[in-house]
């Protein structure tokens, strides 16, 4: 099945007859292994989908329909959020938050934790202000 994803990270297993491609990036010098997988970038659809957003709609001959306050603010806020950290940077606001997010629930990282590293990330770079500040904040 095309629209299929394998979500081996949650224990599902491949099935021996299917071929499946993971890609999957090691990078030495970081302090572990980061896997990247092709569904990762589809970040933004998957929040639109949770939230009842078609984002990505492309309707031929119809009445352009006008989004309502709330929807024009959830998408002010997507776009704010999907901005580059800095200039020439590849993560968003949003990518680090779920990255952060991910470290907690893949490897039980506790919430003083991951308070600690976000307070180092934002010691660490010149531009504080699209970093989480906190737990909270990537929340």
């Amino acid at each position: 099945m095309d629209d299929y994803y394998v979500w081996r990270h949650h224990g599902e297993r491949v099935p021996t007859n299917i071929n499946i491609e993971f890609d999957v990036n090691t990078d030495a010098s970081s302090s572990g292994a980061q896997a990247e997988c092709g569904n990762f970038g589809r970040m933004q659809e998957m929040v639109g989908d949770a939230l009842g957003v078609n984002m990505s709609y492309e309707g031929g001959g119809e009445e352009e329909i006008i989004p309502n306050d709330k929807a024009l603010k959830f998408y002010a806020m997507m776009e704010e959020v999907n901005k580059p950290l800095f200039e020439g940077a590849s993560d968003s606001k949003l990518s680090m938050c779920v990255r952060l997010l991910a470290a907690k629930s893949n490897w039980n990282v506790s919430e003083d934790c991951l308070e600690f590293f976000s307070k180092m990330m934002l010691d660490a770079t010149p531009v504080k202000d699209n970093l989480p500040t906190s737990y909270y904040d990537a929340q």
